[in-house]
């Protein structure tokens, strides 16, 4: 693990805050802060990626993200699963 992940599992409190506040400003709860293509593509990359940082720290340790299990729920959904869902992952059958 790298100086910096070690940090944020010693003190996560700026990435809580972070993660927090993309939780309450998106574009689709404020298009105003979002007002270009670009703007709304940075907000879904650095979300994406604070969720995946959030994710590593809380199973560490592990080798890589697709080693998380899916919470059950979301195999009901898998489009909004994030890097949770692989179609290539065995789902469970269907009777």
């Amino acid at each position: 693990m790298s100086e910096e992940h070690t940090a944020l599992r010693g003190d996560s409190t700026d990435l809580e805050r972070y993660y927090s506040l993309v939780a309450l400003y998106s574009p689709e709860s404020h298009p105003e802060l979002f007002p270009t293509e670009q703007s709304r593509l940075a907000y879904w990359i650095n979300g994406y990626n604070a969720a995946v940082l959030k994710t590593v720290l809380h199973y560490y340790p592990i080798s890589s993200v697709s080693d998380v299990k899916a919470p059950f729920l979301l195999f009901f959904m898998p489009e909004n699963s994030g890097f949770f869902y692989s179609p290539t992952r065995s789902r469970p059958s269907t009777c």
